[in-house]
This record gives C-alpha cells, sequence and structure tokens, in this order.
C-alpha cells in the first residue's frame, strides 16, 4: 500500500514539475518586470488586462516598482497617486501619475481608471523593450473642448447609514443598531466635516430562571473646519460632543482652536510627512454617576500637542506618532501616548511588519465612584480604572520560487 502510494506521489510531483517548467517557459525575459504595490486594484484584473510586461513578486527582481496612495477628496471620492521608480537600469528615473475615482463611480469603472493609468504610467519604461514594437497608442477622445460643469452642490457631499447585528442562541442573544449621518466639503483651502453616530447596544442572557440584560449607548458628533494658510501651516477648530453609559458620561462637550506645522510641504504626502499639532481644548463634563472625585460635572481646559511622522519608500513604509495632553486646572491628570508601524523588505522574499503601541493614563475623570459588581466587569457595562493599555504585532514572511506572477486562476477564489 505505501509503496503505491510512493509511486503515485512520485507520478504527481513529475507532472506538477513539468507543467511548471513549461509554464515558465512561457515567460518572455525580454518584456519589462514589473513589482506593484496597490491596496486600492484588482490585481488579478491588471495581470490579465497588461500583457505587455512580466509582474513579479519581489521589488528586487523588477525593473519597474509602481506603489500607490490615496487620499480622500472633497466630492467623496479618492485621489490615488501612483508613484513609478525605475530599477536597474532605469534607475534614477521615476514619475507619478494621478487617477481621480468619483464617489458615483462603480467598482467597474474604478478598475478601469486604474488600469488605464498604470498602463500610462508604464510607456515610458516599455518604449525602451522589445515590447515597443508592439504597441499601438488609440485616442479614444476629442478635439472639444469640455466645460465644465457647475456644481450645485458645492462640493457637499453628504452620507448616511443604518446597521444592525443580531444574534443568539437558546439561553442569550444580542443585538445592536448603529445609524450615522456625515457631510463633509473638501476644497483646496478648506476642510469641513459634520459627523454624529449613535450606536444602541442590548444583550440578554438566561440564568437560574431569571433574566438578565445589559444595555449600553452612545452618542457621538464631531465636527471641525480646517483653513489652509501655506504648503506648512494649517488652522483649524474642534467641536466634539458625545454621552456614554459605559464611560459615565451624559454629556460632553469639548471645543479646540488647532494648529498644525508640516514640516515638509504638504504636496510631499504621497512620500514623507512630519505634522506637528496644537490643540487647547475647553471642556464641560457631566456625569451620570458621582465620580471618584465627587464630581457630577466639571469644567475643564486641556492642552494637547502631538506629533506624526509618515514616511513612504519603495522599501516599503514607517508611521510614528506620539502626543501628550494634560488638564491645566489639574496637571497630574495627563495622558501619554506613542505608536508606531513599519513594514520593510529585509532581503529579497524576507518582510517584516511590526505596529503597537502604549499609553499611559492618568486622566480617567469620568470613573463612577461605586465599585463596579462582577456583572459590570464581565459584561463591560462600565469603564474601569486603569494606569495604561498596550496593543501590538509582528509578523515575518518569506517567499520563494518563481519570480514571476502574471498567471491568473480565479477558480474557488483567492
Amino acid at each position: 500500500m505505501i509503496f503505491r502510494f510512493l509511486i503515485l506521489a512520485n507520478f504527481l510531483l513529475t507532472f506538477i514539475i513539468k507543467n511548471n517548467i513549461q509554464a515558465q517557459a512561457e515567460i518572455d525575459p525580454n518584456l519589462l518586470s514589473v513589482y506593484i504595490e496597490c491596496d486600492e486594484c484588482d490585481l488579478n484584473f491588471i495581470r490579465k488586462e497588461i500583457n505587455f510586461v512580466n509582474f513579479v513578486r519581489d521589488r528586487n527582481d523588477a525593473d519597474v516598482h509602481i506603489q500607490s496612495n490615496d487620499a480622500d477628496t472633497g466630492g467623496g471620492g479618492e485621489r490615488i497617486t501612483f508613484t513609478f521608480y525605475g530599477m536597474k537600469i532605469f534607475k534614477g528615473k521615476s514619475d507619478t501619475l494621478f487617477s481621480n475615482i468619483s464617489a458615483h463611480d462603480t467598482q467597474e469603472k474604478k478598475r478601469i481608471k486604474l488600469l488605464r493609468t498604470i498602463k500610462l504610467g508604464l510607456i515610458p519604461f516599455v518604449v525602451k523593450t522589445d515590447a515597443a514594437n508592439e504597441i499601438d497608442i488609440v485616442f479614444s477622445g476629442n478635439y472639444e473642448t469640455k466645460l465644465v460643469q457647475e456644481d450645485p452642490w458645492n462640493h457637499w457631499v453628504f452620507r448616511t447609514s443604518l446597521s444592525s447585528d443580531v444574534d443568539g442562541e437558546k439561553l442569550s442573544n444580542s443585538f445592536d443598531i448603529n445609524t450615522s449621518l456625515t457631510a463633509t466639503r473638501i476644497t483646496e483651502d478648506w476642510k469641513l466635516r459634520i459627523a454624529y453616530s449613535n450606536n444602541y447596544h442590548e444583550q440578554n442572557f438566561k440564568y437560574n430562571n431569571q433574566d438578565i440584560t445589559n444595555v449600553s449607548r452612545s452618542h457621538t458628533s464631531f465636527n471641525h473646519i480646517i483653513k489652509s494658510i501655506d504648503e506648512h501651516w494649517s488652522i483649524g477648530a474642534w467641536v466634539y460632543i458625545h454621552s456614554s453609559t459605559y464611560e459615565n458620561i451624559k454629556f460632553k462637550t469639548s471645543i479646540a482652536p488647532a494648529v498644525e506645522f508640516n514640516v515638509f510641504p504638504y504636496s510631499d504626502f504621497n512620500s514623507k510627512q512630519l505634522r506637528l499639532n496644537v490643540y487647547v481644548w475647553n471642556k464641560f463634563h457631566n456625569y451620570y454617576e458621582e465620580t471618584i472625585y465627587f464630581r457630577t460635572q466639571e469644567y475643564l481646559t486641556e492642552t494637547e500637542l502631538s506629533a506624526t511622522f509618515d514616511y513612504i519608500r519603495p522599501w516599503g513604509a514607517a508611521s510614528i506618532s506620539a502626543s501628550a495632553s494634560t488638564h491645566l486646572q489639574k496637571l497630574e491628570k495627563n495622558r501619554f501616548r506613542f505608536s508606531g508601524k513599519i513594514s520593510f523588505q529585509l532581503v529579497k522574499g524576507l518582510t517584516f511588519d511590526l505596529n503597537g503601541g502604549y499609553s499611559a493614563i492618568h486622566d480617567q475623570l469620568s470613573i463612577p465612584r461605586s465599585e463596579a459588581s462582577l456583572e459590570d466587569v464581565l459584561l463591560e457595562q462600565r469603564e474601569l480604572e486603569t494606569d495604561y493599555d498596550y496593543w501590538g504585532s509582528f509578523g515575518v514572511s518569506f517567499t520563494f520560487g518563481s519570480i514571476y506572477n502574471n498567471i491568473v486562476n480565479p477558480r474557488f477564489g483567492d
């Protein structure tokens, strides 16, 4: 039985190797080798539609490395930036193209727009290869001047949502209801956002013929207005309104003027940013229960300083953020936060990802004075006092084998 199994296994292995060698032989080594990083792209679609290059799975094997970055636009859509980095014989050559995606574009229209932008960006590199002899350029438009229609909404975009989750079994069930409404207006000079969200969460349990119900509610409105000053400076104002049974906050309102300075020009946001922010929060808190500081309401002034560094390069990306805040009336009531993430390729095929953060917490002013019951703790009905919290994750991956990534086989999904 074992002997037959070994013969069958050897036959299958020989068949697989033979077919992979044949598939490898179909690769044209004279074509441009391209490595692409694009979370917004349908990579199977792109590999199928762009047949004049070889797609490789490691940037060190590429002649061109394509990296993308996306940002929200004023119309509720996206502006996706593609940076084309030349490698090997093209080292030192680079280009940047943009693809504007409307909020009303379907997924099909979006992927066609991205495909077109990638094709255009590859042309200056492809013309230096043998594939240039097989490429034709077709212009599908016309020469008539197209007038820009007046925007009846004046750049305002509105979104509303309603969602609900339900699950249960014989002795327990739960459901959530979430609603939100957002209005945004983004131009080169102004950035406005008005947002409201509501959450209702209910859990029901049966234990020893006893019915136990846990209900939590929260309401949040987060609004801001930001004015561009120049390539480095911006000013803004924030209005934050919040209530939460979990946090013992019956009503909370916070208003803050703010200033931001970007060490690098804002136009470089696709490659690097170093933003320094200053906020001065003026707060009023009203609590459901008397707090551990014997307060049912209070007025506070809080200052917050933060710094964020983002760096995007062909080898990967890194982001580091740090902030500190304190209440002017109670300087000992403060909070320090640090977080970071990095993803980069150590050597060919070996990628490392790390992210995490830590907060030193000394400003939990809303903790109820009454002692939390076991039911409160287990059902997470109320916030508990703590001095810190932390989170983190890391991972490595190693890939080896064929450098090519041209073939698309969609059977049974990805």
